[in-house]
């Protein structure tokens, strides 16, 4: 046995949707876009997972705020913007987009 961690992958429920190259490394903490893989932050790595759950469905701000931070939607609070424009230079400015009005999707 050489020691080495098994890696446990997250993918997107839908596959169809053009996200089938975009996997998660658990045990690392770490995004896989198929060049490599990404270190993320753990507030990073939990948004993504969230939004990969919810693969073709928008999430809204409160749903992130409380599902990842742990507590309910401040509206004069920016955290899950600012997360997501971390993200967002890390694995690419067309993988997350926003939904007017309704929060943040993966992109298909």
């Amino acid at each position: 046995m050489t020691g080495a961690r098994p890696s446990t992958r997250s993918r997107p429920r839908d596959s169809s949707s053009g996200l089938a190259e975009l996997s998660l490394d658990v045990g690392r903490l770490q995004a896989n876009l198929g060049q490599g893989p990404i270190s993320l932050t753990r507030l990073e790595f939990l948004l993504l997972r969230e939004l990969m759950g919810h693969a073709g469905q928008s999430v809204s701000k409160d749903q992130l705020l409380a599902s990842i931070w742990g507590y309910d939607f401040d509206p004069g609070s920016n955290v899950v913007d600012v997360c997501v424009r971390r993200l967002r230079s890390k694995l690419g400015f067309g993988l997350i987009k926003t939904v007017r009005g309704a929060g943040y999707q993966l992109a298909s």
